[in-house]
């Protein structure tokens, strides 16, 4: 269903009974003009394309009904909710298409229409809500004791800029420790608008911090699209590249390798390399799989495999573990080494805890002897007891390496050869 355009109305009804008798559609064969439900009748109107039409009723608050409202107009509706001093509504109605002329108030039951939300109201409301009044050495004027980040923290409370404020400290880690969800969630609860969060973050960003020029960026690839243009958006992403931000470089070099939701750039293999391994600190598997794909799309099967094996040695992820495997078996990127394919194929199965055998795994292991399966259980040995037992001991699954009571590989020998 299109969220271009959605008429939002909210409501108090009796009962949830009460709410589904208001939106019951009947049809009088005898009276082609009477209204095809009591919300219809509301609106002064008889018919309407009950497919473009959705409603949820709710005890659990106001709130909770918002959920389902999509998010790019939730500033918007909030904004509303405010002029028309709307709570405790326990009904929401949404049609997902153009109304000709909704009423504004309907007294009984009571019911307010919110307003048609579409990309021109979007347009318009941009700057209607602006707040004028913050000066912009507020944005960058930020609390240097813990007394003082304390009062801000109480005065975001109840202050939209404020919660701001401290969601770009959190951010950018100004005089706390950097805390994404954090900021995400005060920008959240904020619902500042669109143009206030930007420029806020373009003041702070003009201050030096990386972190706030690739939050521009993210902004105005986003929510806030039509307040930025491409050179705009290039020039933010860029700037928090050549200040060091670790998180644009690794967005840019997406880009530069996909092209993933954005027409910026094209494709260059190159700079992309040179953003990745510019990166300061290596600490993700997330990473070295982005190197990893790198390398692939450049058909260097050397470095791809040197990469897979670091994703594979530092985090025993099952399908890096599993390509090593594979590369040892077929030579692709490495020379062939069966007793170090048997070694990976133990340390996936140690990981994954495969007490049944998928096809896929079985098709490895059927490639290896014995001998080489036994080998390859020594040389895994040492990475089970430090690596692998600190990894299961994070997953919960200290238990699997405890002893010898789960061996993957002597399962396999007694039920499959």
């Amino acid at each position: 269903m299109s969220v271009d355009t959605v008429n939002i109305w909210l409501g108090k009804f009796e009962s949830f009974e009460h709410f589904n008798l208001f939106l019951k559609e009947t049809y009088d064969e005898n009276d082609d003009d009477a209204p095809i439900s009591q919300f219809a009748a509301s609106q002064s109107e008889t018919f309407y394309d009950h497919d473009w039409l959705e409603y949820y009723y709710s005890n659990k608050g106001q709130g909770d009904l918002l959920r389902n409202i999509p998010q790019i107009y939730h500033h918007a509706v909030n904004i509303k909710l405010k002029e028309k001093s709307i709570s405790n509504s326990n009904g929401i109605i949404l049609f997902y298409d153009e109304w000709s002329s909704p009423i504004d108030k309907v007294e009984t039951p009571e019911l307010w229409h919110l307003g048609q939300f579409d990309e021109e109201f979007l347009r318009n409301s941009r700057n209607k809500y602006t707040p004028q009044s913050i000066p912009s050495v507020f944005w960058i004027d930020f609390p240097q004791t813990s007394d003082d980040i304390i009062a801000l923290e109480k005065q975001a409370q109840k202050d939209t800029a404020s919660m701001i404020k401290l969601g770009i400290m959190a951010l950018c880690g100004v005089n706390m420790v950097k805390d994404e969800k954090r900021r995400q969630s005060l920008f959240s609860q904020a619902n500042a608008s669109p143009v206030m969060t930007r420029e806020a973050l373009l003041t702070v960003a003009n201050s030096g911090y990386a972190e706030a020029w690739f939050a521009l960026y993210s902004h105005c690839v986003t929510e806030a699209r039509d307040l930025a243009s491409d050179d705009e958006r290039r020039e933010y992403i860029e700037n928090a590249v050549k200040l060091g931000s670790d998180e644009a470089k690794c967005s840019l070099a997406r880009m530069l390798m996909y092209g993933w939701g954005s027409d910026l750039y094209e494709e260059d293999y190159d700079k992309a390399e040179e953003l990745l391994l510019s990166i300061s600190d290596f600490n993700s598997s997330g990473l070295l799989h982005m190197l990893y794909c790198l390398y692939s799309l450049k058909n260097d099967d050397k470095n791809a495999f040197i990469w897979k094996k670091r994703e594979a040695d530092t985090y025993g992820d099952s399908w890096a573990t599993n390509y090593i495997a594979d590369a040892y078996i077929e030579g692709n990127g490495i020379e062939k080494n069966l007793n170090k394919a048997a070694k990976y194929l133990y340390i996936n199965l140690c990981q994954n805890k495969q007490e049944s055998f998928e096809e896929t795994d079985l098709e490895l292991l059927e490639q290896l002897s014995n001998d080489e399966l036994n080998a390859g259980r020594l040389l895994a040995k040492e990475w089970i007891e430090h690596k692998g037992v600190a990894i299961a001991a994070a997953r919960g699954r200290l238990a699997h390496f405890s002893g010898e009571e789960y061996d993957p590989f002597e399962i396999y020998l007694k039920e499959f050869r």
